[in-house]
């Protein structure tokens, strides 16, 4: 989920954060912005696993990704 301050004040994105962690998926949250986060919002999402793209050049946002999904993609098979 890309967080600027204007998505994060949408009541649209805040839905499809709460269908997503109500549903076990995973999530992480990548800040476009330095953004701060409503209360509600930082409640549920202050303890998931975040990148903060707006601290890194443009260049660097696809391995930065990359790096924070290593994790979770190690455990998939790709089928060819």
């Amino acid at each position: 989920m890309c967080l600027t301050p204007r998505s994060a004040s949408s009541q649209h994105v805040r839905d499809e954060i709460s269908y997503a962690l109500n549903k076990n998926k995973t999530f992480l949250a990548a800040y476009l912005e330095k953004t701060e986060l409503p209360p509600g919002l930082e409640l549920r999402i202050g303890s998931k696993q975040a990148i903060m793209l707006h601290r890194h050049p443009p260049a660097r946002h696809t391995s930065v990704i990359a790096q924070a999904l290593a994790p979770k993609t190690q455990s998939l098979s790709l089928i060819h």
